[in-house]
């Protein structure tokens, strides 16, 4: 691709001359545009930097497969059930960012073969492509990791009813139950973060905590925010109660004491979006894809060893 179409003129005719075998390249099909569809609750909370990282991701790499990248945002949270308008066809991408079409949606964009992905996100009706975090996996080590330090008793601070959030609780969950622990309490009501929830859960929390000694939460925002309540009732963190999150936000660096987590490269995962994209768009009969991507622990002062206690 680095080279200009006269020296590679150049080069076929001399290698025609000589005799040499050329292997003719198909012709690279490119998009006419991508739209990158997206949420509002997802800009507007704690999760704006990962959709930020993906938006830099797939832009970094979109002009190279189309000529035109564009974006809007949808007031659904979760499900996106709008029919794509008569625009899009089987030159046209669509990424849904952060929410999941439903299965009349996504059926419908099987239907007029429309190539599209759900990224950070699962299609459980596997109609279309899909591209997520291991957040199962993630979540594993995560336990594995608690565990490994002494912790046999767990709270579970929950979000919004997402498949990857409950792929989280899922692989948290499995690990500490074969590892002979176990998750005494779990909270999670849905909604923003404000004083009457903070209310609720420093409520929920000096009556729940009980023998728990870790707290996992479903992000490193909501981590963050449970970390504040636990301060809010005279509790210290790593020492009464050891606070971990999940996804490497920025704010996960800048909480006192920084928090546990497990990263995820979002913008790589932004970028592999793309390649999934194109792959449809060159196979659009191909088996539907669901592609996982991995991440890092990332262990921090969040956490008492209780081995050392």
């Amino acid at each position: 691709p680095a080279i200009n179409a006269d020296i590679k003129s150049r080069v076929q005719e001399v290698a025609q001359q000589i005799g040499y075998p050329i292997r003719q390249s198909p012709r690279v099909e490119q998009f006419e545009r991508i739209s990158i569809l997206t949420s509002l609750g997802a800009l507007n909370d704690s999760r704006s930097s990962i959709y930020a990282a993906m938006i830099e991701g797939i832009r970094s790499v979109a002009p190279r497969v189309s000529g035109k990248v564009e974006s809007s945002i949808t007031r659904s949270r979760t499900f996106h059930d709008q029919k794509l308008d008569a625009s899009f066809g089987p030159r046209t991408g669509c990424i849904f960012l952060g929410v999941v079409p439903t299965a009349e949606v996504a059926a419908d964009i099987v239907e007029r073969g429309i190539p599209a992905v759900v990224a950070n996100g699962v299609d459980q009706e596997y109609l279309i492509d899909s591209i997520a975090p291991a957040n199962f996996g993630g979540a594993r080590l995560m336990g594995r990791h608690l565990t490994g330090m002494g912790h046999s008793n767990f709270l579970y601070l929950q979000g919004i009813g997402r498949t990857t959030l409950e792929r989280r609780f899922d692989g948290f969950r499995q690990h500490v139950e074969s590892s002979g622990g176990r998750i005494t309490a779990t909270f999670g009501e849905g909604g923003s973060f404000d004083e009457a929830l903070f209310e609720r859960f420093t409520t929920w929390l000096k009556a729940e905590r009980g023998d728990a000694t870790a707290l996992f939460c479903f992000n490193d925002g909501a981590a963050a925010w449970a970390l504040e309540a636990v301060r809010a009732i005279g509790l210290s963190v790593p020492g009464d109660l050891s606070i971990v999150g999940f996804d490497d936000m920025p704010i996960a660096a800048m909480t006192a004491p920084p928090l546990t987590t497990f990263r995820i490269d979002w913008q790589g995962l932004g970028e592999q979006t793309i390649e999934l994209l194109h792959q449809r768009l060159h196979q659009p009969q191909r088996p539907v894809q669901f592609l996982q991507v991995g991440g890092t622990l990332v262990p921090r002062d969040s956490v008492r060893d209780l081995n050392r206690s």
